[in-house]
């Protein structure tokens, strides 16, 4: 979980502005998970970046809202049910024209 940090980090830096973190094959998630994500949110707001969440099951979201609600976003405007949603949002966010993400 320690590496997912450390990985967000290592490529998130420069000009990205907004991260999505797609938890759509994502079943559960464990404490140490959960830390994880916690460092990646801060991480990101720390930097000035945005942090958008989509695919996440209501048992994640709990898990996250339970250990770490302080980091995690409760705005609807930041979590998306479909990928492809997040990715325009952030395509909007970033003023620019979305052109529609073909559903998978």
């Amino acid at each position: 979980s320690a590496d997912l940090g450390h990985h967000v980090r290592s490529r998130a830096g420069g000009k990205v502005e907004i991260i999505v973190l797609d938890f759509a094959r994502v079943p559960f998630i464990d404490v140490s998970a959960v830390r994880a994500v916690e460092t990646i949110i801060e991480d990101a707001h720390d930097a000035g970046k945005d942090v958008y969440f989509t695919g996440m099951s209501e048992e994640v979201e709990a898990v996250l809202h339970r250990f770490a609600a302080d980091s995690v976003p409760g705005s609807e405007d930041k979590r998306f049910g479909e990928r492809r949603d997040a990715l325009n949002a952030a395509l909007t966010r970033l003023d620019k024209k979305p052109d529609p993400v073909p559903a998978a």
